[in-house]
């Protein structure tokens, strides 16, 4: 027999057992599948099912796009009223006199970052005053008026400035800080207590004069260069000044969109002329007590 005759028959009938093998395989997978596939009432069954459970997830990621949207959308706005108490050179040693308090308005932005963290941008404006009738020995004041045109009457001096203040500051809840670290802590339902750290630039005029005769003594901020002494210079031309500001602030809850919050901050002026006088070349002091409302946006 021809040799390739014998091949060319095994290769035939290969190829037919491969082909009926796979008829065969075709057609017990065709029957599998018949009796795998549910009826009709079954089919509906799974149906519904699975609408079920995509409504669910749907339902489920509405929701937590809503919180998530909330958090971001955490904006609030404050308004806020009080008073600034001068720390610097010209004062009286008792605190909160008549003579030494003055009135401040503060509007902020603020958002919460973290629970725990809140950022605010404000702008303020209000006045410093306060008066010095006597001049002793001090290791912290200085002992002789800042007099350079020499209108010192002997009597004492009183100044008055006016500020206008924008700051950036953060707002620790020292509550939940404390809850980070201790999970027992309970907290109050209403009430919270903040710290603060900020940093802004006030922009200032000031004028001192004689506390009986009223007459000026000095200012700065004010157009004495060319003879105007009690002209004072356009808001953008005034004196500019870095300050640091920290403190207590308290909020309590009066409804859900709305705190009523005080703050007592003290600051820190990059300028000893706030008083219209440079004595120990310090940084003079304030501080802002003040009460008001937040609105949550």
């Amino acid at each position: 027999m021809d040799f390739k005759k014998v091949i060319s028959f095994f290769l035939l009938f290969f190829f037919s057992f491969c082909v009926y093998s796979q008829n065969n395989i075709i057609f017990d997978a065709i029957q599998n599948i018949k009796k795998v596939v549910p009826q009709k009432n079954q089919i509906n069954l799974l149906s519904d099912s699975l609408n079920n459970k995509i409504r669910i997830i749907n339902s489920k990621k509405i929701k937590e796009t809503s919180v998530i949207s909330g958090k971001k959308n955490n904006w609030v706005i404050s308004l806020n009223f009080g008073i600034n108490e001068f720390r610097g050179d010209i004062r009286d040693e008792k605190l909160l006199l008549s003579s030494n308090v003055s009135n401040t308005y503060k509007i902020s932005f603020g958002k919460s970052v973290h629970e725990i963290f809140h950022i605010y941008t404000s702008f303020s404006f209000g006045n410093l005053e306060d008066i010095k009738k006597d001049y002793i020995l001090s290791q912290t004041q200085s002992t002789s008026v800042y007099d350079p045109y020499s209108n010192y009457e002997g009597a004492g001096e009183k100044f008055t400035a006016f500020l206008y203040e924008g700051e950036l500051f953060t707002s620790i809840n020292l509550e939940k800080l404390v809850k980070n670290f201790y999970p027992t802590f309970t907290e109050k339902k209403r009430f919270d207590i903040f710290y603060n750290l900020g940093m802004g630039i006030l922009s200032f005029s000031s004028m001192k004069r004689n506390v009986e005769t009223n007459n000026y003594i000095y200012a700065f901020g004010y157009n004495d260069a060319e003879g105007k002494f009690e002209e004072a210079l356009p808001l953008l031309e005034r004196p500019k000044a870095r300050y640091l500001s920290f403190g207590y602030s308290f909020n309590y809850l009066l409804s859900k969109k709305i705190n009523i919050n005080i703050y007592w901050i003290g600051k820190i002026a990059d300028t000893d002329f706030l008083d219209a006088s440079m004595m120990n070349q310090q940084n003079d002091k304030y501080r802002s007590i003040l009460l008001g409302l937040e609105y949550k946006l």
